[in-house]
C-alpha cells in the first residue's frame, strides 16, 4: 500500500527520503520543484556522469563501484530536428543497479521534459556541475547530431570526449572539433 509522501510532515517526509534507493530518490525528486528541494537537501553525490551518443542517449550516473542509474532514449522514439536539441516527447527507460548487484527497470513517457532538462535537473540535485565523459559509439551517429547534442549540453564542463572511431563517420568526427 501507498501513502502521500508529500502529506507527512518536513521531518517524515525527510527521513522517509533518506530510507529510499538512490534511483526512488531521483525520480521523485522530479515531481516539483518542492521534492527537487527536498531531494537536494539530502546532499546524494555521484561519483561520474556520463553522456553516450550512440542510436540512443544515455545519461549514465555512478555513485560508487556498486550502485548507478541509466536514463536512454532511442531517438526515434523522441523528435528530434537538425541544428536544435533533442525534442519532447520522451520515451525514457530507466536502468538502476545496486549494492546487490539488482538490475531494476522501468520506463515512462514524458510530454513536458526532454533530455537537456533531464540532464540539468541531476546536475542540479547532485550537485554535480560537469559531464565527466561524453562518449560517441556507433555508425549511426552523424554529423547532424552533434550540433543538438551541443544544445544538450551547452554550458556544461566536460572533462574527457570519448571517440569509438571505428563506428563513427569521419565528417562527424571533424565536426566534433569544429
Amino acid at each position: 500500500m501507498s501513502f502521500p509522501l508529500h502529506k507527512l510532515p518536513m521531518n517524515a517526509a525527510l527521513h522517509v527520503l533518506r530510507r529510499m534507493v538512490i534511483h526512488d530518490q531521483l525520480t521523485y525528486s522530479l515531481c516539483s520543484k518542492n521534492t527537487k528541494r527536498m531531494v537536494k537537501s539530502l546532499g546524494l553525490r555521484a561519483t561520474t556522469i556520463q553522456i553516450i551518443i550512440c542510436s540512443f542517449i544515455e545519461i549514465d550516473i555512478s555513485f560508487n563501484s556498486s550502485n548507478s542509474i541509466c536514463f536512454s532514449s532511442y531517438f526515434d522514439h523522441g523528435y528530434y530536428f537538425p541544428d536544435e536539441e533533442f525534442r519532447i516527447p520522451w520515451d525514457i527507460e530507466v536502468c538502476a543497479w545496486n549494492d546487490c548487484k539488482k538490475k531494476t527497470e522501468w520506463e515512462w513517457f514524458s510530454a513536458n521534459i526532454g533530455i537537456r532538462e533531464y540532464l540539468h535537473h541531476f546536475i542540479d540535485v547532485l550537485q554535480h556541475p560537469r559531464i565527466d565523459e561524453l562518449f560517441f559509439n556507433n555508425e549511426d551517429v552523424h554529423a547532424g547530431f552533434i550540433v543538438p547534442v551541443q544544445k544538450v549540453l551547452k554550458g556544461l564542463q566536460i572533462l574527457e570526449l570519448g571517440l569509438n572511431e571505428q563506428n563513427i563517420h569521419e565528417e562527424s568526427v571533424e565536426s566534433l572539433y569544429c
